[in-house]
């Protein structure tokens, strides 16, 4: 039998009476977001929304009552207590994890709900299974947390730090998201947790991305993928990219884990990579603070590294092979044009030629599997990294690799030069005579010109409004961007 008291102020706590040895499902009205709670025995205390928590579990011990401390919206977790003589209070670390993760916050910002459980157990005691949550209703059986056990005395904790899964009205919203690190820190801690890694130190998200990429602390990137962005395509692409350049002295992240926030899910299960953080900051970052000479340096950079990965010998895999790069060129042929109508990147004179333009150099862009190499598909300046202080910032490395390919090399060619150094020739043939090149051919400005149509991102954006009026055709623009001994961009 189970006895509650409903939850009448903003701040209050509610007494469960429990009688053994069990208890079954029980909802009890609260009036906060967020809850955490220590217990003295088997149970769980989960919230599925902001007025409704789910306690589930089994009383081994007859412990009489449960203590649940609900804080006010807008404040951290002040009380986490034993309900049981002889039970010791958590240690400080646990009580610093919970207030982190269970912050109060507006139902309306679809900020993570979460109700962190920590309870001691003796050591012969082991890891709470599946079986534990067997009367647990089905719709919420979906999102079982995953537990780490942490010695603390002569009991062994079982914590779980995992937030409710992130909920989306919409791609705008979750855009919105990237670049708030309070809102991903939990998840991002949560993931280091779980592939057994210290979650110390603040957390910083890159933004604009794809995926969300959170640096924890100074050691630590954590990686999750959204499943609406492609994220399992993404997620088992740049773990294939990882696993080949593995080994090779490469100047990029080591790959460290793998895992999901939510494994036992039906629902999206959040995948994750960890890696080493990169030293430094992004190109993209530091912006109008660098020299020329520091340009010069990441462009000599760039143009070696580029040639080590185009090295890597490619072992075929699910997701980077030769065929998909081929089918990504082929549909781009087919539908270029109508991305640039609604990207409107590209000036209103150029979309017409579109069609064309490509098809007429459809040989030039048509994947041959006889000259392909591994790429890194995105090589823009918020991937290229560098470190050091004013004038003497050096290149550390280069990180992202889930739009990688096996295929063409000429294409991560157009990333870099329009995304990198924004269309800079000079940087360009840097990297080209870093790179070793070799002999550009006369069919050079074409090629490269298809392909920055062609691409699967907007290549033109970053230079739009730099295209001269009396610039007319496609021809002339191709000669402006790419012909090295061309004038310019202006």
């Amino acid at each position: 039998m189970l006895h509650t008291h409903p939850v009448v102020s903003e701040t209050s706590t509610v007494m469960v009476t429990v009688s053994p040895p069990a208890i079954s499902s029980l909802t009890l009205p609260s009036s906060s977001v967020n809850v955490c709670v220590m217990l003295s025995l088997f149970v769980m205390v989960t919230s599925v929304g902001p007025d409704t928590l789910i306690v589930f579990g089994s009383n081994p011990e007859a412990v009489d009552s449960i203590v649940i401390a609900v804080p006010a919206p807008g404040e951290s977790v002040s009380l986490v207590v034993p309900v049981a003589s002889g039970v010791p209070s958590p240690p400080s670390a646990l009580l610093q994890a919970a207030r982190r993760i269970a912050t109060a916050t507006d139902p309306a910002t679809r900020l993570p709900r979460s109700a962190p459980a920590m309870f001691p157990l003796d050591r012969a005691r082991t890891r709470p299974t599946a079986g534990t949550y067997a009367h647990l209703p089905t719709e919420h059986k979906a999102d079982l947390p995953s537990w780490e056990p942490r010695p603390h005395g002569d009991s062994i904790w079982f914590v779980t730090d995992v937030p409710q899964p992130p909920v989306f009205e919409d791609d705008d919203a979750y855009e919105r998201s990237l670049s708030d690190a309070d809102f991903w820190a939990p998840y991002a801690r949560a993931a280091l947790h779980s592939a057994g890694f210290p979650d110390d130190g603040e957390v910083i998200t890159h933004f604009p991305t794809t995926h969300v990429a959170a640096i924890v602390g100074d050691h630590h990137l954590v990686k999750l993928h959204y499943e609406d962005w492609f994220g399992e395509d993404c997620f088992q692409t740049e773990r294939e990219a990882y696993q080949m350049l593995a080994g090779r002295g490469l100047p990029i992240p080591e790959l460290l884990a793998e895992g999901a926030l939510y494994p036992n899910t039906d629902g999206w299960r959040w995948p994750f990579l960890v890696m080493t953080a990169m030293n430094g900051r992004s190109i993209r970052e530091l912006g109008d603070t660098l020299s020329r000479q520091e340009l010069e340096r990441a462009a000599d950079f760039v143009g070696t590294t580029l040639h080590a990965l185009h090295a890597t010998p490619i072992r075929d895999g699910e997701y980077i092979s030769f065929e998909e790069y081929a089918d990504l060129i082929r549909t781009r042929m087919a539908r270029c044009h109508r991305d640039h109508e609604l990207w409107g990147s590209l000036p209103q004179r150029f979309l017409p030629q579109i069609r064309g333009y490509v098809w007429t150099a459809r040989d030039l862009l048509e994947p041959d599997e006889r000259r392909t190499s591994l790429l890194h598909g995105d090589l823009h300046a918020g991937n290229v990294f560098l470190n050091g202080t004013g004038g003497a910032h050096e290149p550390t490395g280069i990180v992202d690799f889930n739009d990688a390919y096996e295929g063409d090399p000429h294409y991560d060619l157009v990333a870099i030069h329009a995304k990198a150094f924004g269309a800079d020739k000079a940087l360009l043939r840097r990297v080209l005579d870093a790179y070793g090149w070799g002999e550009l051919g006369k069919k050079w400005p074409q090629r490269m010109m298809a392909l920055t149509l062609a691409h699967d991102y907007d290549m033109v954006q970053p230079y739009a409004a730099r295209i001269p009026d009396e610039v007319q055709t496609l021809e002339e623009l191709a000669s402006l961007l790419w012909e090295l001994d061309a004038p310019s961009l202006p």
